[in-house]
């Protein structure tokens, strides 16, 4: 979070709303589980998913998007359509592009199912690979009911249902599944093709949290994301010459400790040093190589993007 962001939660305690969507709101206590590795608390998920739906409302030349919260699912599994009839009652949702269900799978893992009504087509999103047909069949099934009170016919029979899993990006971890869910919604709310990993996620913790305290996506969401792994990349190449530096310093001191006649000996084990030097220096910059072509497109980005961001973050 920057200096503004961090300004908004002077003086707020625990349970002070910091963010609403009316009737959502998320308070101070649920915005810190985006920090570090936590599990990310589901009104931050329900908020965020509902800002995505704000958001098309805002843009006409987007695709519209109406997002349900995750207590649907919940819902529609304990008693069925007849126990959430009333949520749509002022609005119709196949009058929408995209429809995004949050689940919440056994109360520890989140994932996405969305239904595409111009493809006519629903979808279930698991970052760890996982098919869910009884979540489908329990969707599928609302949209049916929901398609003849709404519509007064029956839902068309080309509407079909399929996992996608092994399509979005893949989560190694135990902790991040809310930040895929979350991004991955974002995403295919932008019809945007997905080009974030597991690394992304720390700098995604950080930027969701900042638009939620704005109330405010960005329509070019990885724009901050990169702008964040370029400072930490060149945090990272600060660090390393500076170890270089104190390793040159530290080679010059042994000289003079050793002195003329124990040189030869000190430079057979200097040799033996600067391999291993050179051996930890290649396995840097191997590490490194992946994010070279990402920071040039990144910083080139940045610079093309930056009087947008200031309007945008203002």
């Amino acid at each position: 979070m920057d200096s503004e962001d961090r300004a908004a939660l002077v003086g707020k305690n625990s349970n002070d709303i910091v963010a609403e969507i009316s009737p959502m709101f998320i308070t101070k206590d649920h915005l810190s589980s985006l920090s570090g590795t936590q599990w990310v608390d589901g009104e931050v998920i329900n908020l965020y998913i509902k800002l995505i739906e704000q958001r098309s409302l805002q843009n006409p030349g987007m695709l519209r998007v109406h997002a349900f919260n995750s207590y649907l699912y919940e819902k529609l599994q304990e008693a069925g359509h007849a126990s959430v009839k009333r949520w749509t009652r002022k609005c119709n949702i196949f009058k929408t592009d995209i429809i995004l269900f949050p689940i919440h799978v056994g109360g520890t893992h989140w994932t996405l199912a969305f239904a595409d009504t111009k493809k006519k087509v629903l979808r279930y999103c698991d970052s760890m690979g996982g098919d869910n047909p009884k979540c489908l069949s329990i969707l599928l099934e609302y949209l049916k009911t929901e398609h003849e009170v709404k519509q007064n016919c029956p839902l068309s029979d080309d509407w079909k249902s399929e996992s996608i899993s092994e399509e979005v990006p893949r989560q190694t971890n135990s902790y991040d599944c809310a930040i895929f869910c979350m991004t991955i919604a974002e995403y295919i709310s932008r019809d945007a093709a997905f080009d974030f990993c597991e690394d992304d996620m720390p700098n995604l913790r950080k930027l969701i949290g900042s638009q939620l305290l704005r109330k405010k996506l960005m329509e070019r969401q990885k724009a901050m994301v990169f702008k964040s792994i370029i400072v930490h990349q060149k945090e990272s190449m600060r660090k390393l010459k500076r170890e270089m530096c104190s390793t040159e310093q530290k080679h010059h001191q042994l000289m003079e400790e050793f002195g003329k006649e124990k040189h030869q000996e000190y430079m057979d084990k200097s040799d033996e040093f600067e391999n291993l030097l050179v051996e930890e220096k290649q396995a840097q910059n191997k590490k490194d190589e992946r994010f070279l072509s990402r920071l040039k497109t990144a910083e080139s980005e940045i610079v093309e993007l930056k009087e947008t961001l200031e309007t945008l973050l203002k």
